[in-house]
Order: C-alpha cells, then sequence, then structure tokens
C-alpha cells in the first residue's frame, strides 16, 4: 500500500511591477557655431517620443513647467523621436526668435513628448562667434625687413587675437582693447599686403592692403661741410652711420645736381672709391682728387655729396656748396673763448663765440656735429646754437671758413651735461638718476619704422623703493621749427622691466605707462642699474635735419 507523502503547506502571493518611468531627453553641446547661426543638439531618452523641440533664449530660464515663459522662443514640432535617437534644429530656426547676432551668449534645452507628458533636458549656453572689423592700420606702411609698431583700430578685438600681415605672425601682439590692437610688423615682401585679425573663437576680419611694406632707403652717410678751403683746393667730409661701408667716395661739380640715381650726372665729378669703412667714422677726400675736376679756381663755388656702398647699395647723403678762396692769403679763423662754456644734452644753448678770422664763416661745430649759426656780429664774434648730443662731456667748438678751420684749444671747450628733467631725488635704495646717454642710431630714414628710426639707451638708475619707472619727451624740433610730433612715433622698453613690451609715448609732454623694473645690471651701487631703450620712427616725408628733443623720467612705487 502506498503510503502518504508529507505536505507542506504555505501562502504565496504576486509582487505588483512597479510603473516605467521614461528618462528625459539629453541637451547636447552646439556645433556648427558662427556669427549668425549655430546646430542645436538633443538625444531622446529611452522612450520613443511623440514628439521633440527646443527653447531659446538670451538669457537663461526655467524648465518647471511646459509652459513657455516669456522672453522664451520654440523651434517648431521636430516630431517623433525614437529611443536614444539624436536630432537637431537650425538656432535661427526658432520660431519668433531675433535675428541671430555675433558675439552674443544663447540658452537652450531640449524638450520631448512621451505619452503625452513634455520633459526638458537641462540647458545649455553657448556664444555666437564674433564679427571683428578693421578700420585702419597705423602706420600704414613700414619696412620690408619689418619692426614697425603698428596699432589696428576696429571692433570687437577679443583678448588672445592673433595678427597676419602679408600671411605671416605679426610679434607683440596686444589686444588694448575691443577697438585696438598693437603689434610689430614681420618681415614681408615689398608691396600692399592684407592685415588679418584672427579671435580666439575663431571670429576673423581681413583688411585687404592695409598694410605697406617699402624697401628701406639706405641713408648710412652724411655729407658734412667742407673744411681747409683755400684758392686752389679744399677737403671734402663725410660720416659714416651706424653701418659700416664696403666703399665711398665723393661727387663734385661746379653746379649743384640730382642724386636720385648712382649713375653719375654729366658735369659731375667723382673720387676714385675710398675703400671700406667702419660705421660712425668720419671720412674726407681732396677736391682736387676728383678724377676729371678741371683745375680749381679762386672764388668759385663747389658743390659735393657724400657717397657710401652698404650692402651692395650706394646711397648718397645731402648736396652742399662751399666757394674757394679769393687769390691771396687769407688766415684760418681762431677761437679765443666761448660763452656759456656748457650746456645740456638736449642743445639749444645759445653760444657766442669770441676770436678772429669769422668774415665769410660757413660752419661752427660742436665736435662733429654742426651748429646752427645765428649771427655774426663781426669778423671777432659769432653766435651758434649748440646742437644736440647723446653723450655727455667735453667737445671742441670750431669755426670753419673759406681760408680753414680754426685749431682747438682749451679755449674753445664745451662742455655737455646730462640734459633733461629727473624727477624723484633721492629714495630709500638708490638714487633716481640717468648716468649717460649712449647712442644707438642717430642717422635715420623717413620711413616710419622703429627699425630705420633713431635709438639711444638711456643707462639709469631706479630706487629699489620706486620700481616703476615713466618718461615723458617733447616733439622734435629742428632749427626751422620742422617738427615730429612724440605721439605714436616713440616708444620704450627695458630687458630689465617685467613687462618687456615697448611703452608708446601717447602725448608730447606726458609721462608714459610705467616700465616694472626688476633687473639690475650691478649690484656694487644701491638701486637698480637698468637700461631703456629709447626708439623714434621718422615719419614719411619729414624734412631733412637735425632734431632735439627734451626728456623727463621719474618713478613711482
Amino acid at each position: 500500500m502506498l503510503a502518504a507523502s508529507a505536505l507542506v503547506l504555505g501562502t504565496f502571493g504576486a509582487v505588483a511591477p512597479l510603473a516605467f518611468a521614461a528618462t528625459a531627453p539629453t541637451t547636447g553641446t552646439p556645433t556648427n557655431i558662427t556669427t549668425s547661426d549655430a546646430t542645436l543638439n538633443g538625444t531622446n531618452g529611452d522612450t520613443a517620443a511623440t514628439a521633440s523641440s527646443f527653447w531659446v533664449s538670451t538669457s537663461t530660464f526655467s524648465t518647471a513647467t511646459p509652459t513657455l515663459p516669456a522672453g522664451v522662443y520654440s523651434t517648431a514640432d521636430l516630431g517623433p523621436q525614437a529611443v536614444g535617437a539624436a536630432y537637431a534644429a537650425a538656432l535661427s530656426s526658432t520660431v519668433g526668435l531675433p535675428t541671430v547676432t555675433a558675439d552674443t551668449t544663447y540658452y537652450y534645452a531640449a524638450w520631448t513628448d512621451v505619452g503625452g507628458t513634455w520633459s526638458p533636458g537641462s540647458i545649455v549656453q553657448f556664444t555666437t562667434v564674433s564679427s571683428p572689423t578693421i578700420t585702419s592700420a597705423n602706420p600704414a606702411s613700414g619696412s620690408t625687413a619689418g619692426g614697425t609698431a603698428i596699432t589696428i583700430t576696429g571692433t570687437e578685438f577679443n583678448s588672445g587675437a592673433s595678427v597676419m600681415i602679408g600671411g605671416a605672425a605679426a610679434t607683440n601682439v596686444v589686444v588694448a582693447s575691443s577697438t585696438s590692437i598693437t603689434a610689430t610688423t614681420p618681415a614681408g615682401t615689398a608691396g600692399s599686403q592684407n592685415v588679418v585679425v584672427t579671435n580666439t573663437d575663431g571670429g576673423t576680419t581681413t583688411s585687404t592692403g592695409a598694410f605697406t611694406y617699402m624697401t628701406p632707403v639706405n641713408s648710412s652717410v652724411t655729407t658734412t661741410p667742407a673744411s681747409s678751403v683755400t684758392s686752389t683746393d679744399a677737403t671734402l667730409n663725410g660720416l659714416m652711420g651706424a653701418s659700416a661701408a664696403t666703399g665711398h667716395s665723393f661727387w663734385v661739380s661746379t653746379s649743384t645736381f640730382s642724386t636720385a640715381s648712382a649713375t653719375i650726372p654729366a658735369g659731375v665729378y667723382s673720387t676714385a672709391d675710398l675703400g671700406p669703412i667702419a660705421a660712425a667714422t668720419a671720412f674726407s677726400a681732396a677736391l682736387s682728387s676728383a678724377t676729371g675736376l678741371p683745375t680749381v679756381t679762386a672764388s668759385t663755388t663747389y658743390y659735393f655729396a657724400a657717397w657710401a656702398n652698404v650692402g651692395g647699395m650706394w646711397s648718397p647723403g645731402a648736396v652742399l656748396s662751399f666757394t674757394t678762396a679769393s687769390s691771396g692769403t687769407a688766415l684760418a679763423p681762431t677761437v679765443s673763448s666761448i660763452a656759456p662754456t656748457s650746456g645740456t644734452t638736449a642743445g639749444g644753448t645759445s653760444v657766442t663765440i669770441t676770436g678772429t678770422g669769422f668774415t665769410g664763416a660757413t660752419a661752427v661745430h660742436f665736435g662733429s656735429s654742426l651748429a646752427t649759426i645765428t649771427g655774426t656780429t663781426s669778423s671777432t664774434s659769432i653766435t651758434a646754437t649748440s646742437p644736440a648730443t647723446t653723450t655727455a662731456g667735453i667737445v671742441d667748438v670750431t669755426v670753419t671758413t673759406p681760408a680753414g678751420s680754426s685749431a682747438t684749444s682749451s679755449a674753445d671747450h664745451y662742455t655737455y651735461q646730462i640734459g633733461g628733467t629727473v624727477t624723484g631725488g633721492t629714495q630709500p635704495g638708490g638714487t633716481l638718476a640717468v648716468t649717460s646717454i649712449t647712442p644707438v642710431q642717430t642717422s635715420g630714414t623717413a620711413d616710419g619704422t622703429y627699425a630705420n628710426g633713431w635709438s639711444y639707451i638711456f643707462n639709469i638708475t631706479v630706487p629699489t623703493s620706486e620700481p616703476n619707472l615713466s618718461m615723458e619727451f617733447s616733439n622734435w624740433l629742428d632749427s626751422a621749427s620742422d617738427t615730429i610730433p612724440v605721439a605714436g612715433n616713440m616708444q620704450i622698453s627695458s630687458a630689465q622691466a617685467s613687462n618687456t613690451a615697448p611703452v608708446t609715448i601717447s602725448a608730447a609732454n606726458t609721462f608714459s605707462s610705467p616700465l616694472h623694473m626688476i633687473g639690475n645690471l650691478s649690484t656694487s651701487t644701491p638701486g637698480l642699474h637698468v637700461q631703456v631703450l629709447v626708439q623714434v620712427k621718422i615719419p614719411l616725408n619729414t624734412v631733412n635735419g637735425s632734431y632735439t628733443t627734451n626728456y623727463g623720467v621719474q618713478t613711482l612705487q
């Protein structure tokens, strides 16, 4: 017989399933952002949606309810979306949205309708690409060697923007404001070149032909007045500039002539090539040594110009003239005294020179620099204005007549003192002082570039308690009151400053923004011993001459 098996009784039941909740869509990162549009991106959640769209505004908004808030716009219904499907719409397709503008921040959120319920993604923001413009580049031309400091004016310049000129990258680019960029031109090809500014967000603008590269004119030689003039001969003089020459000579004629071409004109004679010569070196030749020149005669006016070959290119100095002495013996002038006996390196001091034989004076020199004669009262007195110099110290003042130049002696000594104004006095950690001024380039080309302009090195002691150094300058003037404005034509820089980019002098007699000095070239005496490079660009069409300026120096904590 079968035995009954054990029976275990118990209870059981069913667990009710949880309701399934569809996930909201994801608002994606915008793509294809331009100045006037962008692509809005979204991704549907884990349940198919019967409809989809985007909300858009220029300020953030609430997605707490599916009711469209004021100031918020929506795209049209973009239709059903499958599970996890990506969908997109153009920003500009948003119904009622004002015209999309450059450099504007927009906010947007993705929406989907699942089972009759609209759900939003998070709000994402982005900014359309900027739309910079260029209105000018100043100066509009410069040397093919590069190195011209320019200011680009326009709109919507962003910090970090880059500058291209003629397809090459500019250096020292500083975005001073949304409307101004300063930069230094790269080397380039002669002719008009495009200037391109590109913001970090990709916004870019091109100004066609806004900058013109010019091949610099070699002006490395100066014609200086003739000396030792007699009735039958004279000494022709010249001075090399900042570049050494592989050859040099003089052209001579009994009438004025053109030096526009290195081809010698009819009726003009040349000395032989006098050979290589170092920079900043004076040179001379006898008038009678000019090949083919007829015999030198008394009381005759001669014209001459110095020439030099730098880098394979012959370039002239100015054409000067003088008249040989009349027949008979004429005594050379002598200088017995001068008053005053000193003045500043800025020049401009009226000096009365006393001596003999001044009748017919053709030149007065302070050292090797030509002064301006302002008056001759007799054969024993002449007045001249001291020229500017970059070096302090004693020079001889000499007078030149057709009979020659005065011999030098202690009676003609004139002392140049460091000029300008130094503000600050004695401070803890050193005394503010301009200890010397060293010329780097004192002859230049009127091409509007720093590379071919004048430059000087100021050796300055800055108190350690006042490391912020500023400088000011007056407009440059020559004896005829021709002017080179300071504004936009001068800059200072220093390797001992933390801010190494050149600082532009914005206006005459106005202190610049400061160079913050951190370096020290000498620790043997108190203070920071620094060098400041002062550079001057000579504007196009500047009248030839010797120009002077006054300077001021101050420091701040």
